[in-house]
Protein backbone atom coordinates (compact mmCIF):
# COMPACT_ATOMS: atom_id res chain seq x y z
CA UNK A 1 0.00 0.00 0.00
CA UNK A 2 1.38 3.66 -0.98
CA UNK A 3 2.18 6.34 1.08
CA UNK A 4 -0.50 9.02 1.43
CA UNK A 5 0.12 12.58 2.40
CA UNK A 6 -2.24 15.81 2.36
CA UNK A 7 0.63 17.90 0.71
CA UNK A 8 -0.80 21.38 0.59
CA UNK A 9 -4.09 23.71 0.48
CA UNK A 10 -4.87 26.83 -1.94
CA UNK A 11 -2.72 30.03 -0.70
CA UNK A 12 -2.38 33.00 -2.96
CA UNK A 13 -0.51 33.87 -6.07
CA UNK A 14 3.38 34.91 -6.76
CA UNK A 15 5.73 34.32 -9.84
CA UNK A 16 8.22 32.36 -7.80
CA UNK A 17 8.54 28.46 -8.88
CA UNK A 18 10.76 27.05 -6.04
CA UNK A 19 12.60 23.96 -7.58
CA UNK A 20 14.18 20.70 -5.82
CA UNK A 21 16.53 17.93 -6.92
CA UNK A 22 16.81 14.99 -4.99
CA UNK A 23 18.71 11.67 -4.54
CA UNK A 24 14.93 10.97 -2.65
CA UNK A 25 11.56 11.87 -2.75
CA UNK A 26 12.47 14.84 -1.02
CA UNK A 27 9.02 14.96 1.48
CA UNK A 28 10.46 17.41 3.91
CA UNK A 29 11.40 19.94 1.54
CA UNK A 30 7.62 20.18 -0.19
CA UNK A 31 5.97 19.97 3.31
CA UNK A 32 8.70 22.83 4.31
CA UNK A 33 6.96 24.65 0.97
CA UNK A 34 3.40 23.60 1.66
CA UNK A 35 3.62 25.71 4.55
CA UNK A 36 4.66 28.32 2.50
CA UNK A 37 1.82 28.28 0.49
CA UNK A 38 3.68 26.03 -2.52
CA UNK A 39 1.88 22.98 -4.49
CA UNK A 40 3.79 20.67 -6.83
CA UNK A 41 3.68 21.56 -10.33
CA UNK A 42 5.52 19.27 -11.60
CA UNK A 43 7.86 16.24 -10.88
CA UNK A 44 10.29 14.71 -12.59
CA UNK A 45 13.38 11.72 -12.69
CA UNK A 46 16.43 11.14 -13.64
CA UNK A 47 18.28 8.11 -13.52
CA UNK A 48 17.78 7.81 -9.46
CA UNK A 49 17.33 11.54 -9.24
CA UNK A 50 13.85 13.37 -8.29
CA UNK A 51 12.91 16.96 -9.82
CA UNK A 52 10.35 18.70 -8.06
CA UNK A 53 8.93 22.29 -9.39
CA UNK A 54 6.22 23.98 -7.00
CA UNK A 55 3.94 27.00 -7.38
CA UNK A 56 1.29 28.88 -5.74
CA UNK A 57 -2.51 28.98 -6.80
CA UNK A 58 -2.06 25.92 -9.80
CA UNK A 59 -5.70 25.96 -9.85
CA UNK A 60 -6.43 23.13 -6.81
CA UNK A 61 -7.02 23.72 -3.68
CA UNK A 62 -5.84 20.18 -1.79
CA UNK A 63 -3.42 18.04 -2.92
CA UNK A 64 -1.80 14.77 -2.57
CA UNK A 65 1.01 12.31 -3.36
CA UNK A 66 1.03 8.31 -3.89
CA UNK A 67 4.57 7.09 -3.41
CA UNK A 68 5.10 3.39 -3.72
CA UNK A 69 7.10 0.96 -5.09
CA UNK A 70 4.93 -0.38 -7.01
CA UNK A 71 2.00 0.91 -9.04
CA UNK A 72 -0.58 2.68 -6.13
CA UNK A 73 -4.03 1.64 -8.00
CA UNK A 74 -5.87 1.50 -4.81
CA UNK A 75 -4.86 4.75 -3.47
CA UNK A 76 -5.52 6.41 -6.96
CA UNK A 77 -9.02 4.91 -7.03
CA UNK A 78 -9.54 5.81 -3.50
CA UNK A 79 -8.48 9.85 -4.09
CA UNK A 80 -10.52 9.53 -7.69
CA UNK A 81 -13.37 9.21 -5.62
CA UNK A 82 -12.64 11.86 -3.51
CA UNK A 83 -12.48 14.47 -6.64
CA UNK A 84 -8.47 14.36 -6.92
CA UNK A 85 -7.35 14.20 -10.36
CA UNK A 86 -3.95 13.66 -11.38
CA UNK A 87 -2.01 16.39 -12.03
CA UNK A 88 1.37 15.24 -12.63
CA UNK A 89 3.78 11.52 -11.89
CA UNK A 90 7.08 10.39 -12.29
CA UNK A 91 8.78 7.32 -11.52
CA UNK A 92 12.30 5.73 -10.60
CA UNK A 93 13.37 1.71 -11.40
CA UNK A 94 11.79 0.89 -8.21
CA UNK A 95 9.43 3.99 -6.75
CA UNK A 96 6.31 5.86 -8.43
CA UNK A 97 4.99 9.09 -7.20
CA UNK A 98 1.68 9.97 -8.52
CA UNK A 99 0.44 13.79 -7.91
CA UNK A 100 -3.31 14.72 -7.25
CA UNK A 101 -4.95 17.23 -6.75
CA UNK A 102 -8.68 18.69 -5.89
CA UNK A 103 -10.21 21.57 -7.11
CA UNK A 104 -12.00 23.63 -4.63
CA UNK A 105 -15.50 23.18 -4.01
CA UNK A 106 -17.75 25.96 -4.93
CA UNK A 107 -20.80 26.76 -2.71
Amino acid sequence: MGVHWLLCQKELLTPSSPTKVSESFPFKWINKKCKEGFHITSVTTAGSRWGVVMSRNPGFSEQVVELDFLYPSEGIHHRWESGYRITSMAAIADQAAIILGRRELKH
